[in-house]
């Protein structure tokens, strides 16, 4: 019986993760395909769907009466900076999901043996850091500012967190031999 519930409840917590990736994901998703469009000049003034606004703040509140501010109100309240940050972080919190159901689904293991709580918060921090390193890397050879393809972004986030598994393991092997050269020497 223990067995069942604990079955039951890594089931409802799947699928809590599951709704809140996708819905937050293509909110964001929608919201950085919509702030593509938008285009910023040397003055400040932002021109979007051929429209001019004083600046980007004033284009998000157009937003809210077209689709993206319909469907995702709360995304046109955001700062312009942190919506591709939260479309990769949950990108990364639906690929670490993917990759919880992939042996419960392929596999038949119990939903209570699967890792439904850890594998996907570490998806979600492994989208932060390849959103913060597709930042950090250009900015090192390049200069201007070129901002990442919403497609990639969340494309990478997305594997990120599907492979978090492996990517904890390389980490933790790395971590293992630092400290065993450590101890050594």
């Amino acid at each position: 019986m223990t067995k069942q519930i604990g079955s039951f409840a890594g089931a409802l917590i799947l699928l809590a993760w599951c709704a809140a990736g996708s819905y937050v994901g293509v909110a964001t998703y929608t919201a950085s395909k919509a702030l593509e469009a938008v285009s910023v000049s040397g003055s400040g003034t932002a021109e979007y769907g051929g429209i001019k606004f004083a600046n980007a703040g004033e284009v998000l509140r157009f937003m809210r009466q077209e689709t993206v501010g319909r469907w995702f109100p709360w995304t046109t309240g955001l700062p312009v900076e942190l919506i591709p940050l939260i479309m990769a972080a949950a990108f990364g919190l639906l690929g670490g999901v993917v990759a919880v159901l992939k042996p419960v689904v392929v596999d038949r293991q119990s939903v209570g043996q699967a890792p439904y709580v850890g594998r996907p918060i570490f998806g979600l921090a492994l989208g932060i850091l390849l959103f913060t390193l597709s930042f950090l890397l250009p900015a090192l050879f390049s200069t201007g500012r070129n901002p990442s393809r919403t497609e990639t972004t969340a494309g990478l986030a997305l594997f990120g967190g599907l492979f978090a598994e492996r990517t904890y393991r390389w980490i933790d092997a790395q971590v293992d031999s630092v400290l065993r050269k450590k101890k050594k020497g």
